[in-house]
């Protein structure tokens, strides 16, 4: 294969490396040994520092810390907790808010850890603590109030926890539960389960059915039977309303003729 037509991950820009040493190169007979071992965490240094070399390779790549990098970065870290004076000091977690992490890793009982460990919590807690802070300005404001009250940082410690306890499992997740679901086998059907129907041959859909009149004859005259039974008992039962006297008229009083000239305006 030609050198022109190396692949893009084997390309290393030198241009700007410095020639490395011999005694700062890495032993890699060490690595191909064994492929499957976990690769080999970097050795700390008695004062709890990382050695120069990493320290050196770090400033030596093309990845370097911009002029305001992120509170609580791992990289502006380690470059401020290293030794060397040709080293750029960066912008950092407040020496106040460290001891104030330490206090809380001590009272845990975690105390061998390494500063950055410190510096990354205190960076951890900060930017919370701007979210929650954030979300009660919002729930003030639209309450029409100036300042933020404890309602309000309750309201938004609620909102962030819902949001992380309602969390939408994954296409993975989902396709897993499935499958578990669909492996265990259904029941059988009952044999009386369902709508219960008449057999065939009492259906008007039997090709052999015959309607038998006497039988409707017969059932026709016994429902007559019943019904007519149960007006005569309707009948006896039913109260006698005899009419009152006010109401009752042996002759209804006719009006005489009105004569003509009868003058109503009299």
């Amino acid at each position: 294969m030609d050198s022109e037509y190396q692949d893009i991950d084997d390309y290393e820009d030198i241009t700007d490396k410095e020639p490395v040493k011999e005694d700062e190169m890495y032993d890699e007979s060490s690595e191909d040994s064994d492929t499957n071992s976990p690769p080999e965490m970097p050795k700390i240094t008695s004062d709890g520092q990382l050695p120069p070399i990493i320290l050196n390779d770090l400033k030596k790549v093309a990845i370097q810390p911009p002029e305001k990098t992120l509170r609580g970065n791992l990289l502006a870290s380690i470059l401020n907790n290293s030794s060397d004076l040709n080293t750029k000091l960066l912008e950092t977690i407040p020496e106040d808010h460290l001891q104030i992490v330490k206090g809380i890793l001590q009272e845990a009982g975690i105390n061998n850890y390494h500063n950055v460990v410190a510096q990354n919590v205190a960076a951890f807690a900060i930017k919370k603590t701007l979210e929650y802070v954030t979300e009660a300005k919002s729930f003030a404001t639209y309450g029409n109030r100036s300042q933020i009250e404890e309602c309000d940082v309750k309201l938004a410690i609620e909102t962030y926890e819902e949001e992380l306890l309602n969390v939408r499992p994954t296409r993975k997740q989902m396709c897993q539960l499935a499958s578990e679901k669909n492996s265990i086998q259904l029941q059988p059907f009952k044999n009386n389960f369902g709508l219960h129907l008449p057999s065939d041959r009492f259906t008007l859909m039997q090709p052999t059915y015959v309607f038998d009149y006497s039988k409707l004859s017969s059932a026709l005259k016994e429902r007559a039977a019943v019904t007519e039974r149960l007006h005569q008992t309707a009948v006896k039962h039913q109260l006698q309303r005899e009419p009152s006297q006010e109401l009752h008229y042996d002759a209804m009083i006719k009006r005489s003729r009105m004569e003509d000239e009868t003058d109503f305006d009299c």
